[in-house]
């Protein structure tokens, strides 16, 4: 890489010393000698950036997750950094006492 960017840059000074000397000394431009240069190929090479800095993220969007009913929780069915959709079963409840509530109005 640091070959191809010394190529580059000498080529580049060929040719700017190349159109620019002899100004103003009244030779003509055809009775110079070409200017010799070397020509590479440039090649795409992949370059690898790191940037560190110090900072605090934010979320794009903000939920409260709250549960319709109070209980216990028997089963957790999600990790923290989860993606979640509404309606996702997210914690299951003991539903026990409910359920013989729901028996004793019937």
């Amino acid at each position: 890489m640091r070959l191809a960017r010394l190529g580059v840059v000498a080529v580049v000074c060929g040719a700017l010393a190349a159109c620019g000397s002899g100004a103003g000394s009244g030779q003509s431009a055809q009775a110079k000698a070409p200017a010799r240069v070397k020509v590479i190929t440039v090649e795409g090479t992949p370059l690898d950036v790191s940037i560190t800095s110090v900072g605090t993220v934010q979320p794009e969007n903000k939920v409260v997750v709250a549960a319709q009913e109070e209980g216990v929780v028997t089963a957790l069915h999600v990790r923290e950094g989860d993606v979640v959709a509404k309606g996702d079963v997210v914690v299951q409840l003991d539903d026990r006492e409910i359920a013989a509530a729901l028996q004793e109005e019937e």
